[in-house]
């Protein structure tokens, strides 16, 4: 879900609080903006020497290509939500004729792995040397989180919820980590709910009495077809 209505091209993932004291009193501040450098991409990831690296990730995805990709161009992005720049989109696009003539292509070797667009994006940017460099920045900005102590890897592979809690207070924190999308909403939110906390726009009294009658007419249009 996107928690903002423009950002302007700034530093990368950088947020500016325009009043400390706001967050002081508990209160939320919607002069919050977002700066991101829409030349660069955002690909929060890692390789197989890294700490995040797991044993799962080693079977379902670092083996599986062994045969296919040299070791150390093999990279997963975490979350694998990334944010990529027109640049580096179309250079992947264009990878199978970039490894020269008679190379097969690299998205079957994928088939296999666990989460293959995880691993398949910072993978192909790392074959095409721009992984790790200036232009990739190793940060999310997509906020997700998951639950930890679930006792096996299918239920820690899905992101927390927020239908319940999704408001001004949540798009703000999120907004300080420098993320402009959220994960994960399961049910359809009310746009008006969504500009409330993403615009600071204010429902008005005769949208609340719409809404009222709205509902009234579909009860008694379900009590009748009953």
């Amino acid at each position: 879900m996107l928690l903002t209505g423009s950002c302007s091209n700034g530093d990368p993932g950088s947020t500016v609080d325009k009043k400390e004291e706001t967050e002081k009193r508990g209160s939320v501040d919607r002069n919050i903006e977002c700066e991101v450098n829409w030349d660069r991409s955002f690909v929060d990831f890692y390789g197989r020497d890294s700490h995040r690296c797991t044993r799962f990730d080693e079977q379902n995805c670092w083996d599986v290509l062994a045969q296919s990709v040299p070791p150390d161009a093999i990279h997963k992005a975490l979350p694998g939500w990334c944010l990529v720049s027109r640049k580096h989109a179309q250079a992947v696009l264009d990878l199978p004729s970039q490894l020269g003539d008679g190379a097969p292509d690299l998205w079957p070797a994928f088939n296999n792995v666990w989460a293959p667009e995880e691993v398949y994006f910072p993978t192909a940017l790392a074959l095409l040397g721009y992984l790790p460099g200036n232009d990739v920045v190793s940060k999310t900005v997509t906020h997700s989180k998951w639950n930890e102590r679930a006792r096996n890897q299918k239920d820690r592979a899905h992101p927390l919820e927020y239908d319940d809690s999704f408001n001004e207070h949540l798009v703000q924190n999120v907004r300080k980590e420098g993320c402009l999308f959220l994960r994960k909403m399961k049910r359809p939110l009310d746009i008006r709910i969504w500009e409330r906390a993403a615009l600071g726009k204010e429902i008005s009294e005769a949208d609340v009495n719409a809404d009222q009658d709205r509902d009234q007419t579909l009860s008694k249009k379900t009590t009748t077809g009953l």
